[in-house]
């Protein structure tokens, strides 16, 4: 047994390498780094061959080979001679023996990859790759995870990648800082002239890539002729920051001129492509498979720069089996560039401040101290954001700041909270207009003295205007603030509830929906165009400030335009603070008979029961279709069948006996700022319902009082003396 032991132990020893620094300055000789863990430093004075075993993990700690293009020193600078790992550090400089041959050399089969944080500068002395492959000489795989590296390929050759007449395996680079160049006919990294690589991925770090003349800059090599042309298997690109300009005649990221490159798939990252044929695609007479731009880059800009190609595709004379860019994807033309942006903003990924743009979604949890902008006249929908400012002097803005007009969609639950203790949850500036729909949820609150919706702290911090239309609104002030409206001696604009559910709470002295102590506030109007409930609460008394309205003034010193409630809202107090406001809503579809309206009701629903609406009654109606039942009758008081964006219809009796039905129409949002024509509004009478299937639109008894509004026309129809027609339909918008 003891005999075993001694023998297992020279075995183990006799296969491990210690640890070892070469000095190549000390180095007169071939040299093998053996496998294991190994550090190399120096200057290399004698021209000697400096191989790494396969299984090394080398640190290049300041090296320098400069190779000497002598006919009898036929090798790389460095040449792996397996699988290898440098590790870089400090300033570390390699360029190749004779000129066939590149500066690192990866061998058939083998697997370089390289990593740490120092520099790699890479450089053939003639024809071959910067790391790689060299002039006829294939090569293996190159995963690159880090570190600062400038590689130079000779001509025909690429930066990074293959040789000219040669193959190369796959090149992956998921980190670091990488600036590739490549020689005549070939990429800054890919296949060299006449050669061909294997998958090109890209998946994080910086990426700078120029193509050499007929060449890609990232992809194929390219040649003069179509006598053996280059190829690329694939490039795919996930990640990171890339640029990449391609050489004459080729692409920025595809193929070269004559040669073949497959699929491109961009799904994530920043991209700028520019090409002398396409940017993205098929270089001069090239070709290149399908190009699919996915929904997660962060964007990718593309110029042709001689317009000879498309931005994305083809290029001159070539062929591209085709380009697929996600619909969800914004894009952008101006002259030879094509922008793609993505909608989703993440707010997770953000690492600085963000404006965002019209059409864009919001989605995500804020995870830095960022400025999140909505830019001037943009759409945005808030799809389950979390924003919890930081209250410090360093970061002095509001959870969302509108630099002018904007408009919220609500979807999904979404929480803001102010940074700074002056500025509010969401801000919109003087002047604009903030308009929230949709059918989610937004709860605004300050982290101290501003509003939950509205100004911030002071008069330089006064705000806009305030339309909410739609969705569940939750908003705290903070000391001294309205929930919505302005804040302590600051001005808010006109405020709008139209819709949705909304509770707006004021802080100390503060109204719920209105003034903030010292504050100002203008028109406040309330009006139920499809509002579920109200409650607004004053904030209580502070200092020798009394309490808050919860509609309208502040406790102390503050001032309020006219307010206006819709008398079709039942208007209630709750506790000393608070006041609530909900629809008086008649539900047509519960009823088991005929109905009399009431003068004030309003009705929302079906029915196929007749609906009287006594002489002088005036009711709302809101999406309604009213029938009368089989063999019933309606008169003497009309029935009314609504179809299209039908808001609001009154019926009033005349002293002449005859009935007027006032249609008030709310137009889509398509129409603002378009002058209402006759076109657009069809009135149809007829004695029955049934006869307004057959009805053609009434020719007399119409007309439109107002035509010059595309938020509210009015619409008088008056049936003609003697005439039995009780049923009106009214379609907008056609």
């Amino acid at each position: 047994m003891k005999r075993l032991l001694i023998l297992a132990a020279a075995i183990g020893l006799a296969s491990i390498a210690w640890a070892e620094t070469y000095n190549l300055s000390t180095i007169t000789t071939d040299t093998v780094i053996p496998s294991g863990r190994q550090t190399l430093t120096g200057t290399l004075a004698a021209n000697c061959k400096i191989s790494l075993a396969d299984q090394a993990i080398v640190t290049l700690s300041s090296v320098k080979i400069e190779g000497s293009d002598i006919y009898n020193s036929k090798w790389a600078g460095l040449t792996c001679e397996g699988r290898a790992t440098i590790i870089l550090e400090g300033r570390n400089i390699i360029r190749g023996f004779y000129n066939s041959y590149p500066g690192i050399y990866v061998p058939v089969n083998g697997k370089l990859t390289i990593e740490g944080t120092g520099t790699l500068t890479a450089s053939s002395n003639g024809w071959g790759a910067g790391i790689g492959g060299g002039n006829g000489l294939d090569c293996g795989s190159i995963y690159v995870e880090g570190g600062t590296l400038f590689a130079y390929g000779g001509s025909g050759s690429a930066g990074i990648g293959g040789g000219g007449n040669a193959k190369c395996s796959d090149i992956s680079i998921s980190g670091g800082d990488i600036t590739a160049t490549g020689g005549a006919d070939a990429p800054g990294i890919g296949s060299g002239g006449a050669g061909s690589c294997g998958r090109i991925s890209i998946v994080g770090g910086r990426v700078d890539c120029t193509g050499g003349e007929n060449s890609a800059g990232i992809g194929c090599g390219g040649t003069s002729s179509t006598v053996a042309p280059a190829s690329c298997a694939e490039v795919y690109i996930s990640g990171g920051t890339v640029k990449s300009t391609g050489g004459s005649s080729g692409a920025g990221i595809g193929s070269g001129r004559w040669s073949d490159c497959g699929m491109i798939t961009v799904v994530g990252g920043s991209v700028t492509a520019s090409g002398s044929s396409a940017a993205i695609g098929a270089g001069t007479s090239g070709m290149c498979g399908c190009v699919l731009i996915g929904p997660d880059i962060t964007v990718v800009k593309a110029t042709s720069s001689d317009g000879a190609g498309l931005a994305i595709g083809k290029g001159s004379g070539s062929i591209c089996r085709l380009v697929s860019i996600d619909d969800s994807l914004f894009v952008s033309d101006s002259g030879n560039t094509r922008t793609l942006t993505s909608k989703i903003v993440s707010l997770g990924k953000l690492t600085g401040d963000k404006t965002v743009e019209d059409g864009m979604i919001i989605t995500g949890i804020l995870g830095g101290n960022y400025k999140v902008s909505i830019a001037a006249g943009a759409t945005v929908t808030l799809r389950d954001i979390t924003i919890n400012g930081e209250d410090s002097s360093d970061y002095v803005w509001a959870g969302l700041t509108c630099l002018g007009d904007a408009t919220f969609i609500l979807e999904g639950v979404n929480n803001v909270t102010g940074f700074h203790s002056n500025c509010p949850g969401v801000f919109v500036p003087t002047g604009k207009t903030l308009w929230i729909r949709g059918e989610g949820t937004l709860r605004a609150f300050s982290n101290g003295w501003a509003a939950g919706i509205g100004a911030g702290y002071g008069q330089t911090k006064s705000c806009g205007n305030i339309t909410i239309e739609g969705g569940t609104i939750v908003a705290r002030g903070g000391t001294g603030a309205a929930g919505i409206g302005s804040s302590y001696g600051s001005a808010c604009g006109d405020i709008s509830i139209l819709g949705g559910e909304v509770y707006g709470i004021g802080g100390e002295a503060a109204a719920g929906i209105g003034c903030g102590t010292e504050g100002s506030c203008g028109a406040i109007n309330i009006i139920d165009r499809g509002i579920g409930i109200i409650e607004a609460e004053g904030g209580e008394p502070m200092y020798s400030y009394s309490e808050g309205q919860p509609i309208g003034l502040s406790g102390y010193r503050s001032s309020c335009g006219s307010i206006y409630i819709d008398p079709f809202l039942t208007d209630v107090s709750v506790g000393s603070l608070g006041r609530r406001l909900t629809p008086n809503k008649i539900d047509l579809g519960s009823l088991s008979g005929s109905y009399e309206a009431s003068d004030g009701d309003v009705m929302v629903g079906d029915t196929s029961y007749t609906v009287t609406i006594p002489s002088g009654a005036t009711v709302k109606i809101n999406g309604v279709q009213v029938a009368g039942a089989a063999g019933g009758t309606v008169l003497p008081s009309p029935a009314f069948a609504a179809d299209g964006d039908a808001a609001t219809t009154k019926f009033v009796k005349g002293t002449d006996g005859n009935w007027t039905l006032t249609a008030f129409a709310e137009l889509g949002n398509d129409a603002l700022g378009k002058d209402v024509t006759d076109g657009q509004i069809k009135v149809y009478s007829a004695d029955t319902l049934e006869g307004l299937e057959t009805a053609s639109p009434m020719t007399s008894g119409v007309a439109i009082e107002e035509k010059t509004s595309a938020v509210k026309t009015t619409i008088k129809v008056t049936p003609s003396s003697g005439s039995q027609s009780q049923f009106f339909r009214v379609k907008f918008g056609e």
